[in-house]
């Protein structure tokens, strides 16, 4: 069977895409989408476990940093031999976990399309929108066919997209959501532990996080920027401030979304809690599998195991102190959360690098100067 070539192009001068033999088809009509959304609360862990389990295409490693010569390896038939070596380098390195989530570093690890979209989307945008929507369905229609996934159904995953449910149904209305909930407090002290998990030691950035960082060099360049200005402590109260006064309003959004959605079209949404997911993992899984319509592989669904206990269930106290700030504050500030993803989740150094971000009130060249006058 014939396949198309590796397709080139940008949000704004998109590749031109086609069906050849049933392969390389688009969201919209063969593939679903199917969303794992939330803020912290597990999204990782049931990525894994979902693609272990289900048959299902998800974006690996392996598919993230070949994006653009993956249909050529799957052509040549090279992809098996690639990934061995991907996951021999990570041996060589010591990297056998990502310090972000505490989850094994391979080539089969499942990445967020984010990484992807700001790679070769032509603004470096790390979320999806009409004007990514045209890459992100490349994406899916490389996934079902390199991962030869016969149930169309393609899982992702992306903090970024979060609070945009009404939008993604728009530019695919045959996509799914797995909604799990957390609370505040839980969600906010685990966000800003990616700081404690990422923040460069005396061997550097975890190298893990360095290979799917677009311009890794100038996200380590931001954090000793950071630490020099005012230090580590000083960086994360900020971050933590920021983040109590815009993350409830980002899930005050996606809920309002989600309730629209449930009304509407329930058939769309699937939630849980995360006690329920760490609780009964094998449980929550089979739910999922039948809300998706999919057969779950037994073997692999009763290696799940039972109760999953978390790395960390205290409030961070950087994040209760700063939600008693926001209490006692008159007039408590806010403003877009994607844009704070140059600090936050640190994929956005495009704008580290302007020292501006595209729109909103949250730039990275505010908090420095923010972080500046704290250092003085």
């Amino acid at each position: 069977m014939a396949l198309p070539a590796d397709q080139k192009g940008t949000a704004a001068r998109p590749a031109t895409s086609g069906v050849v033999g049933g392969w390389y088809v688009t969201p919209k009509g063969d593939c679903i989408p199917a969303y794992i959304r939330s803020l912290r609360s597990g999204t990782t862990f049931l990525y894994k476990a979902l693609a272990d389990v289900l048959p299902v295409a998800y974006l690996r490693q392996y598919d993230l940093l070949n994006y653009s010569r993956l249909l050529a390896a799957y052509k040549a038939g090279t992809i098996p031999k690639e990934a061995a070596a991907m996951d021999e380098y990570w041996a060589a390195v010591g990297c056998t976990t990502r310090l972000l989530d505490n989850v094994g570093a391979s080539h089969a690890s499942a990445e967020e399309h984010g990484f992807m979209l700001m790679a070769h989307s032509r603004w470096c945008t790390n979320h999806l929108t009409a004007a990514t929507s045209q890459l992100f369905s490349q994406l899916c229609a490389k996934l079902v066919t390199v991962q030869e996934c016969q149930s169309g159904v393609v899982l992702m995953k992306n903090p970024c997209d979060y609070g945009l449910e009404a939008e993604i149904l728009r530019l695919y209305p045959n996509a799914k959501f797995i909604h799990i909930q957390r609370d505040m407090t839980s969600c906010l002290s685990s966000m800003l532990r990616i700081l404690d998990d990422v923040w460069p030691g005396v061997g550097g950035m975890d190298p893990w996080l360095h290979a799917m960082l677009t311009g890794g060099k100038y996200v380590a360049a931001l954090f000793i920027m950071l630490d020099l200005i005012a230090g580590q402590e000083q960086t994360m109260r900020q971050v933590a401030l920021n983040l109590v006064n815009t993350t409830p309003v980002l899930k005050a959004e996606a809920a309002c979304a989600f309730a629209e959605i449930r009304a509407q079209e329930p058939h769309r949404v699937h939630e849980l809690t995360y006690e329920e997911l760490m609780g009964d993992p094998q449980g929550a899984v089979q739910g999922i599998a039948t809300f998706l319509g999919l057969e779950p592989d037994a073997a692999q669904l009763a290696q799940l195991g039972g109760r999953v206990e978390p790395r960390q269930t205290k409030p961070h106290p950087y994040i209760v102190d700063a939600m008693k700030a926001r209490a006692a504050a008159k007039a408590p500030q806010t403003g877009d959360w994607r844009n704070l993803a140059a600090w936050i989740i640190p994929s956005s150094y495009h704008i580290a690098r302007r020292g501006v971000a595209p729109s909103g009130s949250f730039g990275t060249a505010d908090f420095v100067s923010k972080l500046w006058d704290m250092g003085k």
